[in-house]
């Protein structure tokens, strides 16, 4: 079970697209997953549910057009579903719903933050890896998925064991050796 997170942009396709062709071939299932929130707008505004459901509705007809571009593009004895999902932020959306969800695996883009916006406001990819209690795969811009001979595995050293017993099984399924940074 994997969740792969999108807000329609490019980047989250390359995202969806390297994990599809990864996973695919174990009959993985995938859930992709999109933030529906209203910022801004105050709760005590009698339109904003109304708005919000407007908006959810959108965001489930992207998505299922995005869900069928995906299954043009690779093949395979996979399942895909796409879910819109109400939140505050993309952090929140994902600990919720793999809380309540058997998930295996997080995949979202990753897009370059500077040290000062990190800083400031904390960059999307790096909170959800903060807040999400499986593995969570970040794919930069430009991937395109062949092999996973290596995995780079960033690690605060709080619970080693348990997270190096995750990795590796991931590691064994596709024969990668695992490098381990702190």
């Amino acid at each position: 079970n994997i969740v792969l997170l999108t807000d329609f942009s490019p980047l989250s396709k390359v995202a969806m697209q390297y994990a599809i062709k990864m996973a695919g071939p174990l009959d993985a299932h995938f859930t992709i997953l999109n933030i529906v929130r209203l910022d801004g707008i105050p709760k005590a505004n009698l339109k904003s549910k109304l708005l919000e459901k407007s908006i959810a509705q959108i965001s489930q007809e992207e998505g299922n057009k995005l869900v069928n571009d995906l299954r043009k593009q690779t093949k395979g004895n996979y399942t895909i579903e796409f879910k819109p999902v109400k939140a505050r932020t993309v952090s929140e959306m994902v600990r919720k719903y793999v809380s309540k969800n058997p998930t295996n695996m997080v995949v979202m883009g990753l897009q370059g933050a500077s040290a000062v916006k990190k800083a400031r406001l904390g960059g999307t990819t790096v909170s959800v890896i903060d807040e999400c209690p499986v593995p969570v795969l970040a794919i930069p811009a430009l991937a395109n998925y062949q092999n996973l001979k290596h995995i780079v595995y960033a690690s605060d050293l709080k619970n080693i064991q348990k997270e190096l017993d995750v990795v590796v099984e991931f590691a064994k399924i596709f024969e990668s050796s695992v490098h381990m940074i702190h």
